[in-house]
C-alpha cells in the first residue's frame, strides 16, 4: 500500500527579478479571489518589496473576505465582512530561515517561488470571531444594553 502525504495548496509567486532590484515594489490585488473552500472571496492588496538580495518585506492591506455564517442567537444564516489588520511579514531565502521561524517569515524557496497561502491563511485565521452575530440580534442586543442601563437611573455611589 503507497501512502502519499496530502498535497497542501499553494499561491505561488515568483520574486527572483524582485530581489536583484533592491528598493523595488510589486503590488498583487486580490479580488473576490479563492485560496480554498475555506478562503474564499478576499480582496485587498499585498505589496511585495525588496530589501536585499535575499530578503522581502511583504504587507497585506485592506484584506477582507465575505463570510458565511450562522447566528448564534436565531440561528439564521447570512453573509458578513470580516476584515482583518493590516500586516507585516518578512519573505527569506530558504537558506537563511533563522531556526526559531515564526509565522511572519515566509521561506523563499531556491527556484525563486515564494508561497503565498501561509500569509494569506493567517491572515484570514484572525477574521474567526468567538461569536456570529446577524445584524438583527445585534440591534436587539444593543437596544435590550441600553434599555437595561436606562432602567437603572443614575447611580446612588457617592466618591468621597
Amino acid at each position: 500500500m503507497n501512502w502519499e502525504q496530502p498535497q497542501l495548496p499553494s499561491f505561488m509567486v515568483k520574486v527572483g527579478d524582485l530581489l536583484r532590484k533592491q528598493g523595488s515594489s510589486d503590488t498583487i490585488s486580490l479580488v473576490d479571489f479563492t485560496v480554498n473552500e475555506n478562503i474564499h472571496h478576499l480582496s485587498g492588496k499585498i505589496t511585495l518589496t525588496s530589501a536585499s538580495e535575499e530578503e522581502l518585506i511583504v504587507i497585506t492591506k485592506g484584506v477582507e473576505r465575505t463570510q458565511h455564517a450562522t447566528c448564534d442567537y436565531c440561528a439564521k444564516e447570512f453573509d458578513t465582512i470580516k476584515a482583518s489588520h493590516d500586516e507585516m511579514y518578512s519573505a527569506i531565502l530558504a537558506n537563511d530561515m533563522p531556526e526559531e521561524n515564526d509565522d511572519l517569515i515566509l521561506p523563499i524557496q531556491s527556484n525563486m517561488n515564494l508561497d503565498l497561502y501561509p500569509l494569506l491563511y493567517n491572515v484570514t485565521m484572525f477574521y474567526n470571531d468567538v461569536q456570529n452575530i446577524c445584524e438583527d440580534c445585534e440591534k436587539r442586543l444593543v437596544e435590550d444594553e441600553k434599555a437595561s442601563l436606562d432602567s437603572t437611573g443614575p447611580s446612588n455611589i457617592v466618591f468621597k
